[in-house]
């Protein structure tokens, strides 16, 4: 083992903290008083206590909305004021040093993982990783220290892995339980590397049958910590997924020791964990939970074991019965396929008419009686025919079916083209039953992300019920048009054109960071501007990279380690499951860059072998101005985030066509209003208010906020006439919106419309009948326009709230006499 400390190692944590350190002189800035100043949870004064963390939403919107499960976030908040109270710096401050001891872990991982590689080059890709500019939003950013502190703990517990694979003390494995806890209660963005941590490990480090399953159960544990708040049923679930992906790649690592699965043990193991699952998943009537119990049997069959392919195939059959759903009856069907995978063609193709006929047979006429599942399930007979052809017909049948599924939107033909592709590689290929399991799982997890996002085959809508992840409605929010346009109902090419266009931007914001802005949403990114030829170029970049990278993964296991851990990282933020409030969000692409750091070393390493510091020559040259020039852009960016309005104006000329980027700059600059603020000051404020709440109609006419906010601005300019105006348009666009409806009663009591007053008064009292001028300027409206009785009655009404109010006695004095 290396030493814990050298030059290198501190020098990257020093540069690191030099690039970020004039981010101390800025103030509060974006959404920080969300979660960091005058919080009631975290605030110096706050009577809460820390068992209040667990129980607190990240960031509360409003009484109705709120979002995001980060308690061990809000806790260094919390510990932070109550040690220097609420200041800026210190919060900054404390940024930065966690930031530079996340740089300092990097390097001290790289070391460990690539050792083959020189010290110069793993420094490198450090020091690239602590000076792009895309990081500034993380860094610079008082809120989004939990990037930085879900981030830093996973490096803790890969680092001590790393230790407990070395030095074998069992002690190490809660430690690595605790910080992998950590990582994902501060936000769960390292989740996807869990997932692929098996293939970092794996190319490093062989290890036996039975420290490979106290690993992945070590990895696993943390899932259940993390999620069981929000929803034990997914706490649950995610185990047996994390365990899946540990255990397929134990069997295609030819490093690891292969696991005799006729020990008693490993044979309990596997049949006890699906077994157990798969019944909690129907009783539960739980898809995603019986979709990952499936897949470790799936992983399971390659013991050639008759056992889990019998059992296997009766609970999918009894998935298929109780949920109602054809792809569990598809797996059923590649078992028995792949249990007959050995035959000869001439010989046992009978047996593969009779598999087929069976089940055909009991779709058709048994349990579904549905012509077009039946047809599904004959298909692979197609596959088997027709391999007699031609050795690569399976393949282009498979194929085909993928593309009339994406046309059609059937979501079925998508499942089955999964298991088209499986049985003609299982015919194909020698490593029948390792390709067969890898393809069973994707057709599987694709089923079970659909299941998840709630598609009925492959049209996307309604997607404003569960836009963000949350597996607890109360820790969401919905989104608006103008903050992702995938918030209409869209269609699969649609969907997928958005997420290659997302990774792609990523991808430029990180290699080109010139364009950097504090959001972007519609229609600064909408569907109709995005360029094909862009996308293709990009996706035959990666496939290239990927083709580059499988190649060298013995000599040069940079590239795939970088490049896997770019994309999975990033997928999640693609916005092709989940919707992402701006579309883009710079904040989410920092693990990522990790990867993408990793690639810029692996491609550099293929350059230039033996790349060292210590002679300048054309690519060190390169390298160090590289260095230099984005060292300089992050130090001038970090500048802009002072705060709120030093970053909004700077920004906004960059995306001036996004109509959200205007509304926050407009309604940050109304906050800056104080009551020391002079006149001119005020009118300035209410002009560039005006301003950017115009922009942002004109950009997007349909979101009542725009309109309300710029009802606002005309009443504090004591324009009425405007400010009715722009009030009834919100009422036009949400018809229950409460602020729209008193605003609009006010500013009708003030120019005597006296019907509007009774419109609206009527409306807004059924809703919020606490508001004791609401109940005297309705009733005075009835007065002024005679009708006593109705005057009277809201008087009466009013008192019974307001039993106090002279204005409202005096009223019913003078009518009553």
């Amino acid at each position: 083992m290396k030493k814990w400390f050298n030059k290198r190692s501190v020098l990257i944590a020093l540069f690191s903290f030099a690039i970020f350190a004039n981010t101390t002189l800025n103030d509060y800035n974006l959404d920080d008083e969300l979660v960091s100043r005058g919080h009631k949870i975290t605030a110096a004064n706050s009577k809460a206590s820390f068992t209040d963390l667990f129980t607190t939403p990240y960031e509360v919107l409003n009484i109705k909305k709120n979002h995001g499960f980060r308690p061990l976030t809000l806790a260094s908040f919390y510990f932070e004021h109550r040690l220097f109270g609420e200041s800026a710096f210190i919060s900054h401050l404390i940024n930065v040093i966690l930031y530079s001891i996340l740089c300092f872990c990097l390097y001290l991982l790289l070391i460990r993982l690539f050792s083959s590689y020189s010290d110069d080059l793993l420094l490198l890709i450090c020091m690239l990783f602590a000076c792009l500019p895309i990081h500034t939003e993380v860094v610079a950013s008082i809120k989004n220290r939990d990037e930085i502190q879900a981030l830093l703990f996973l490096l803790f517990a890969l680092l001590f892995t790393i230790v407990w694979i070395h030095k074998k003390k069992v002690v190490l494995l809660p430690l690595i339980v605790c910080f992998l806890s950590a990582s994902l209660l501060s936000k769960l963005t390292t989740l996807p590397i869990l997932l692929i941590t098996p293939i970092i490990l794996s190319l490093k480090y062989p290890l036996n049958h039975k420290r490979y399953l106290l690993l992945s159960a070590t990895f696993s544990i943390p899932l259940v910590f993390s999620f069981f708040i929000v929803s034990p049923l997914l706490a649950l679930a995610l185990p047996f997924l994390s365990l899946v992906c540990f255990m397929t790649f134990f069997f295609l690592n030819k490093k690891l020791q292969p696991m005799d699965l006729n020990a008693g043990a490993s044979s309990v193991l596997f049949i006890l964990i699906p077994a157990s699952s798969t019944i909690l998943s129907l009783y539960f009537q739980d898809k995603l939970l019986l979709l990952l119990s499936l897949s470790l049997f799936g992983i399971a069959s390659i013991s050639r074991l008759p056992v889990f392919v019998i059992l296997s195939s009766l609970l999918s059959i009894a998935g298929f019965v109780l949920l109602n759903k054809s792809f569990f009856l598809y797996y059923a069907l590649f078992l028995l396929v792949f249990q007959l995978k050995d035959f000869t063609l001439k010989d046992e193709v009978q047996k593969v008419y009779l598999a087929i006929g069976v089940l055909a047979l009991v779709v058709l006429f048994g349990l579904k009686k549905d012509p077009i599942d039946g047809l599904a399930v004959l298909s692979p007979l197609a596959v088997v025919l027709t391999y007699k052809l031609h050795k690569y017909a399976p393949l282009g049948i498979s194929l085909l079916g993928i593309v009339i599924a994406l046309i059609f939107g059937f979501f079925k033909f998508i499942i089955l083209a999964q298991l088209l592709v499986s049985i003609s590689l299982i015919i194909k290929t020698k490593q029948a039953k390792k390709v067969g399991s890898i393809a069973l799982i994707i057709a599987l997890l694709v089923a079970g992300l659909y299941e998840l996002s709630g598609s009925n085959g492959l049209n996307f809508s309604n997607l404003n019920q569960n836009t963000e992840v949350s597996a607890n409605s109360n820790f969401g929010r919905e989104l608006a048009f103008v903050e992702n346009p995938l918030i209409d109902e869209h269609q699969t090419d649609e969907r997928i054109k958005a997420g290659v266009y997302a990774l792609t931007k990523y991808t430029w914001l990180m290699a080109l960071p010139v364009d950097l802005n504090f959001y972007y949403g519609y229609a600064e990114i909408s569907l109709d501007k995005i360029q094909i030829l862009e996308l293709v170029l990009w996706s035959i970049l990666l496939i290239l990279l990927f083709k580059l990278a499988w190649r060298n993964k013995k000599n040069n296991p940079l590239l795939l380690v970088g490049l896997a851990w770019f994309i999975i990282a990033l997928l999640p933020f693609s916005n092709l499951f989940y919707l992402v409030a701006g579309f883009i969000g710079e904040r989410l692409a920092f693990t990522a860059s990790i990867g993408f750091c990793l690639l810029v070393g692996g491609l550099l390493h293929q350059a230039k072998p033996d790349f060292r510091f210590s002679y300048f020559k054309l690519p060190q040259i390169i390298v160090i101005l590289l260095l230099i020039v984005f060292s300089i852009k992050t130090i001038d960016r970090n500048t802009y985030w002072k705060d709120h309005l030093t970053l909004m104006k700077h920004d906004i000329k960059q995306i001036n066509q996004s109509a959200h980027a205007h509304y926050l700059l407009a309604i940050n600059g109304l906050k800056s209003l104080t009551s020391s603020s002079n006149s001119k000051e005020t009118s300035q404020t209410l002009a560039l208010a005006e301003k950017h709440l115009k922009k942002s109609i004109e950009i997007y006419d349909g979101l009542d906020t725009y309109h309300q906010e710029l009802g606002k601005v005309y009443l504090a300019k004591n324009e009425l006439e405007k400010a009715e105006s722009s009030f009834k348009k919100a009422i036009k666009l949400e018809p229950n919106s409460i602020i729209a409806n008193k605003e609009l009663i006010k500013i009708s009591f003030s120019l005597k419309k006296h019907e509007q007053v009774l419109k609206y008064g009527e409306y807004y009292l059924k809703r919020d009948p606490n508001q004791s001028l609401i109940f005297e300027m309705v009733a005075f409206s009835a007065f002024y326009l005679n009708d006593t009785q109705k005057a009277i009655n809201y008087a009466k009404i009013g008192l019974q709230y307001f039993p106090n109010n002279k204005n409202l006695k005096e009223l019913i004095y003078r009518l009553e006499r």
